[in-house]
């Protein structure tokens, strides 16, 4: 694992670079294999990067490319908590990218199963995502991996459900396993109220589900905004 930490003063900065970083990734898979794969997060701080993704040229051939979600509430996709229905408003309406690229989780067992379609895996096999984006929630979550839930555990699943006592809504993530499988894993994250849960996810500190992620083939590198 080859781990990388970049910091901006300023979040344009931030979103410029995840974006060239993202082509990047994107032009050397699609060259390798024919296809992009990668997986996006929810929340609040992705979203001004969506948007310019969604307006700003580059190098991303989205015909190419499959967008699958790192996690989802379960709720319909038109219920403002929907991280579906956020990142297809901001971004995959204002992009060229066919319907049939886009994944979005409904179902834990049935999104597993559509993860393993476009994959062509067996059952025993794990997606190896080209990009999975992520972000840092207050108690160290990520995805909709929560401290001391059981769902860290769980090593047989690609995708599994999550009913939290601090979740609103149930919710479907993509397991730790899946996420540690992926060749590159970004962390975008905001604010000076994050700095010393970062200092902690840096320091490895096995309470904080964020700091589990450790690609084992793959990379993974911390944007930091403002953070310190």
């Amino acid at each position: 694992m080859a781990r990388v930490i970049e910091h901006f003063g300023d979040q344009n900065l931030a979103i410029d670079f995840i974006i060239k970083k993202l082509a990047k990734i994107s032009v050397s898979a699609i060259r390798e294999r024919g296809i992009c794969t990668i997986a996006l997060s929810g929340g609040k701080t992705p979203i001004p990067l969506y948007k310019k993704l969604g307006i700003r040229k580059n190098n991303i051939d989205w015909s190419k490319t499959h967008v699958f979600l790192a996690d989802e509430r379960m709720v319909p996709q038109d219920h403002p908590d929907s991280n579906f229905g956020v990142i297809d408003s901001v971004l995959l309406k204002k992009i060229n990218i066919p319907r049939e690229n886009v994944h979005t989780a409904i179902l834990a067992n049935t999104y597993e199963e559509e993860i393993q379609k476009v994959f062509k895996l067996r059952p025993e096999q794990f997606p190896r995502f080209d990009l999975i984006l992520l972000g840092i929630g207050a108690d160290g979550h990520t995805a909709s991996l929560f401290p001391g839930d059981p769902v860290l555990n769980e090593r047989d699943h690609i995708a599994a459900e999550v009913h939290n006592q601090s979740a609103r809504h149930g919710r479907i993530t993509l397991t730790l396993r899946t996420i540690n499988e992926a060749a590159n894993v970004i962390f975008f994250v905001s604010g000076k109220d994050k700095s010393k849960m970062v200092e902690q996810i840096l320091g490895a500190n096995p309470n904080i589900p964020a700091a589990l992620v450790k690609p084992i083939r793959g990379n993974i590198c911390f944007v930091l905004d403002r953070v310190f």
